[in-house]
Order: structure tokens, then sequence, then C-alpha cells
């Protein structure tokens, strides 16, 4: 799959959180990171169709079938988030080989520090 700009950099940003936090990203996460990778890429398309489309046929009045793809994205996001330690909650759970995530985790939010 060709991921867009957005998702490769949010993906990078994961790595690099990854790396300060565990000192590597495991060969055992790869496919996880995949996987998070191909979800991401495919929620952002799915919310620019219902964008373009809408939320609900106009002929048939009928909800846009992507509604449920997207839903099951969310999911799925949601349960590799947290198996990869990246939510509030499950970085908390897990063992940190880094002082400070605070750095890290701002980068990856695209949250900049006020001077």
């Amino acid at each position: 799959m060709a991921y867009s700009k957005e998702t490769k950099q949010y993906m990078k940003g994961i790595e690099e959180y990854l790396t300060k936090r565990f000192g590597s990203v495991q060969e055992e996460w790869t496919l996880s990171l995949k996987l998070l990778a191909d979800n991401i890429e495919l929620y952002a398309q799915c919310q620019t169709e219902i964008k373009r489309f809408g939320m609900f046929d106009p002929n048939t009045g009928k909800k846009n079938p992507l509604l449920i793809t997207l839903k099951d994205l969310q999911t799925q996001i949601n349960r590799l988030v947290k198996e990869l330690g990246l939510s509030p909650h499950a970085a908390g759970m897990i063992k940190s080989t880094s002082d400070d995530d605070s750095e890290v985790l701002k980068n990856i939010m695209g949250i900049e520090d006020e001077d």
C-alpha cells in the first residue's frame, strides 16, 4: 500500500518514540506497525470519501457504507495503539528506557513548546 505524506510522518514519529522509549524497534513489532500504517491510511481515505459524498446517499437516504468501515478502522487503530503502548494508559503500564517521553510524544502529536 502506498502511504500519504501524513501517514509516513506519523509512522516515523511513532518509530522514533518507540526507539527512544525502548532503545530500538523490535522486529516482532514490524507487523503491528505495518497494520497500524495501513489502517491509518485507509481511515484517512474513508474520511475523505465521506466528506466528498456525505454521510447519506441522496437517492436512497441510506447511510454511507464507509461509515461502517470507518468505525471498524477506529477499533483496529485503537487496538494497535494500545498494543504498541502508544495510548497514555498503555504507556503507563510499559517499562520505559527513557526518563522523559514528553518531548517525543509532543513531536508525534505536532505540539510545539511555548517559549
